[in-house]
């Protein structure tokens, strides 16, 4: 259980928010009856020439097994391979993709999916509801130990007691009625769950391919039913071949990886490449692209300890300078934000309306302000703390860059020195789960397009909440975000006061907000999505 944990986990510092949700869940079901496109289009006409887009996503992966899928790379791979049950298109909208349609309970706990008949795998076979079943199951089955099941596990009916080892797969909320029909049930009502359907590790899976030792390991042993099939490639590379039905997008995909030695900077500059992640500057015939990853760093403060007074929360919360803070991280090439809210700029609604905007700071952005506040506030407290608390980083540079600007910012303000602890990843995680700080530098990024998988973790019973905070009217909040949306008022004003709880109760002290840059050929048929997921077509 503490494996599965860590990986979750882990796969936090990588993953940010899905796109902008349609409106309302029954009405968005709706309109994608009648919208979606039919599967054939973009199938018909034959191109008079064959096209490639060469394109950087990352690092090399150790696998394409959608299972495993936790970076913005492996993300993108997974869904040119395989097609959930919903899709993004080329413009980055959900539409259905192995579902034909979708019905929705009258209580929002009960979700009945449809197969399209002309749903294949790429050898021709029937794509069924029993290969789903069998896919998450094996997701959120614990011994697979795939990084993103216990955030997943909060949407489905007994998913987190799955992916904690407390319960038996078979019991996950999900049946197959027949071949073409599942059944799923939920944990609570959701209004984005077709964007949870539609990310890359809940693709179905076949089960006489994943008991294969080369399971997406090699392409004899990779079996698919998105719109590209894996060729192989050259150590140096992987290359894809759009599948016979595959709809819009280049015939065929090539991807380098980031070695750092400076291969996509060389690509760029050549103008071959079409896209690089990660690649930062000014060059001729490219675009950047900044996006907000729609992730945040902040500390945590540990209330089953020195922090137990809030006061004392709200002194070492104000005094810290997030503009220095964020001038530390940009300094060792680190594009980030000063925060000062937990969600930044990028949550925008069916509407167009910014969450961000709508709700504005939660913290005075003035330093001097900030200061007589928290010195106040330290005054409240009682002055010096009995037991002077210790900030818990993990090992890497940008957490020491941080943790230095955060003790000088204390060293000037408040007038104490702070020691940092710096542990190695999984020693960083465990302490962190098991409550072993005083306060921790912690982040959230998001998958989706609604900002309360941020705020979950801080529910009664979350297994990320280690804090000591607990707040009935916190978590009704937050079920109630869930259950409306961003999209709907009063969904995002429960998001707005669950927020609010966290900052302005010192639970919680924002620093800063990630950003995404890459670098884009100008003309290039591709869209990213805030997630990081690169589609091309």
């Amino acid at each position: 259980m503490k494996r599965a944990r860590k990986r979750a986990l882990c796969a936090l510092l990588c993953l940010l928010c899905l796109l902008p949700a349609l409106p309302g869940c029954e009405g968005r079901l709706n309109a994608l009856q009648q919208a979606s496109p039919a599967r054939a289009a973009g199938a018909e006409a034959e191109p008079d020439e064959k096209t490639e887009c060469w394109a950087v996503l990352g690092k090399r992966p150790k696998g394409l097994d959608p299972c495993f899928a936790e970076g913005e790379d492996e993300l993108s791979y997974a869904t040119l391979l395989f097609e959930g049950l919903f899709r993004y298109n080329a413009e980055g909208k959900i539409e259905y993709g192995a579902a034909a349609s979708a019905h929705q309970s009258a209580d929002g706990l009960s979700w009945t999916l449809r197969l399209r008949e002309d749903a294949l795998w790429q050898d021709g076979s029937p794509v069924t509801a029993g290969d789903f079943v069998f896919a998450w199951r094996r997701f959120f089955d614990p011994r697979t130990q795939a990084p993103l099941a216990l955030d997943l596990g909060e949407y489905f009916e007994n998913g987190l007691a799955v992916a904690l080892g407390e319960m038996d797969p078979k019991r996950l909320g999900v049946s197959a009625v027949d071949d073409r029909t599942l059944e799923v049930q939920l944990s609570a009502p959701c209004a984005w769950f077709d964007e949870v359907l539609a990310f890359p590790p809940l693709a179905p899976a076949r089960e006489d391919y994943v008991a294969r030792a080369d399971y997406m390991q090699s392409p004899e042993g990779a079996m698919g039913n998105g719109r590209y099939v894996w060729l192989g490639g050259e150590e140096e590379s992987l290359r894809f071949e759009k599948a016979q039905s595959g709809g819009e997008g280049p015939d065929g995909l090539r991807f380098s990886f980031d070695d750092g030695k400076g291969g996509p900077a060389a690509g760029l500059r050549s103008g071959a490449l079409q896209y690089a992640a990660g690649e930062n500057g000014e060059i001729e015939g490219y675009e950047r692209l900044e996006t907000p990853k729609n992730g945040s760093l902040y500390l945590v403060f540990n209330q089953n300890g020195p922090f137990v007074d809030e006061k004392l929360r709200e002194a070492f919360s104000l005094a810290i300078n997030p503009e220095a803070a964020a001038e530390a991280l940009r300094a060792i090439g680190e594009p980030v934000e000063p925060a000062y809210a937990l969600f930044g700029e990028g949550f925008v609604s069916f509407s167009g309306l910014d969450f961000y905007k709508e709700g504005g700071p939660l913290l005075d952005r003035a330093a001097d302000r900030r200061t007589g506040l928290a010195l106040d506030a330290l005054k409240a407290a009682g002055g010096e703390p009995r037991q002077m608390p210790v900030l818990l980083c993990y090992e890497d540079a940008k957490q020491h860059a941080l943790a230095e600007a955060l003790q000088g910012a204390w060293k000037n303000t408040l007038g104490y020195g702070i020691e940092a602890r710096f542990l190695p990843w999984e020693e960083y995680v465990e302490a962190y789960l098991g409550g072993d700080y005083d306060m921790a530098s912690w982040f959230w990024a998001m998958y989706f397009s609604a900002p309360p998988l941020g705020l979950e973790h801080f529910m009664a019973g979350s297994p990320y909440n280690s804090s000591g905070f607990a707040d009935e009217s916190f978590d009704a909040l937050v079920r109630k975000a869930r259950e409306l949306g961003i999209n709907a008022a009063a969904g995002r004003s429960a998001m707005h006061e669950a927020e609010k709880k966290l900052v302005e109760g010192f639970v919680v002290a924002p620093v800063y907000h990630h950003l995404r840059v890459s670098m884009r050929r100008l003309g290039a048929k591709l869209h990213v999505l805030p997630s990081g997921i690169v589609l091309f077509g």
